[in-house]
């Protein structure tokens, strides 16, 4: 075997290691979510008032990460049988190729699922925020404004990135602007969601303080933490920071790097199972009743007749 063997070689089983990584990651984020998917039937086959725009989304997401978990999962194996354990008279070189070839079908398919949890994810909270600020002109605006260009952006990135697949097989893919502007469309709108649900919930709690909610106050705070996606912004932040630095940087530096690229991996994976469980989460709040943004509404907004309990959940 030549020293250029031994690297490639040494390339694909790095490869291998970093994308088990991301599949360890995600298998367990799928586990999770079946687990709490079970709960929310149970909530819908006991409580059906549940509306139609909520169980569809639930719906399209569980496709959509299986989806991703089949389609993940596809891709390595294939990786694995034409790169490493078939040999080829040609050499490690070609049997590369030959993997990259036949792993093209799992790459096309790859993106869709993802952008249509993560677009179901940003929708999810920004439709909590919607009810919050359904009075509001100005706050209605910004969001659909801020949804619109989210999914302008994503489905443009989708788009290049299929176009980008096949520039990759003949050696002239690239990274564009949109592979940091897409995730970042989507923390923006998460975060002016999540700062307004926060801002409104808090405010209520604050005028409403009294004896009989001190006890509760830090259910209350984690249950606004849940719902508000304040774990998904964070997720975000940091996907995104890795990304920028990857794409910025150069071979040989810090980026290059195998703990570097483990820990893009591995957030990588977070931020694909983060986008299907904070819907799961915000569906099976309002199920058990025990949503905090529901409650404010409620109590806030009851007596004008405004918004009801069967609206928001």
């Amino acid at each position: 075997m030549t020293p250029d063997d031994q690297q490639l070689l040494s390339s694909y089983g790095e490869d291998v290691y970093l994308n088990v990584c991301e599949l360890i990651v995600e298998f367990t984020g799928y586990g999770i979510f079946l687990l709490g998917l079970c709960v929310a039937v149970h909530i819908m086959l006991h409580k059906p008032h549940h509306p139609l725009l909520i169980k569809g989304s639930l719906s399209v997401i569980f496709i959509c990460f299986t989806w991703i978990i089949l389609g993940q999962g596809g891709y390595e194996l294939t990786q694995v049988l034409f790169a490493l354990v078939r040999t080829s008279v040609e050499g490690i070189a070609a049997q590369g190729q030959t993997a990259f070839d036949k792993d093209l079908p799992w790459q096309y398919q790859d993106n869709w699922p993802i952008t249509v949890n993560l677009l179901l994810g940003d929708f999810i909270v920004a439709w909590r925020a919607w009810k919050l600020f359904q009075h509001e002109k100005l706050w209605k605006i910004v969001l659909l404004s801020l949804l619109l260009a989210n999914v302008g952006i994503n489905i443009a990135d989708c788009i290049w990135n299929e176009i980008d697949i096949v520039q990759e097989s003949t050696g002239i893919g690239q990274r564009s602007t949109l592979d940091w502007l897409s995730p970042t469309m989507s923390l923006a709108i998460n975060l002016c969601a999540t700062l307004m649900i926060t801002w409104k919930t808090w405010n209520h709690h604050r005028m409403m303080a009294d004896s009989s909610h001190i006890q509760s106050r830090a259910i209350n705070i984690l249950l606004v933490l849940i719902e508000s996606g304040v774990i998904f912004c964070l997720i975000q932040v940091v996907y995104l920071s890795l990304n920028v630095v990857d794409m910025d940087t150069s071979d040989g530096t810090a980026a290059s790097s195998l703990t570097f690229q483990l820990a893009l991996e591995a957030v990588t994976g977070l931020q694909i199972i983060a986008a299907p469980l904070y819907p799961l989460a915000v569906f099976i709040l309002i199920g058990i009743e025990s949503s905090p943004v529901m409650e404010t509404i409620h109590l806030t907004q009851e007596s004008n007749g405004t918004v009801t309990t069967a609206e928001l959940a």
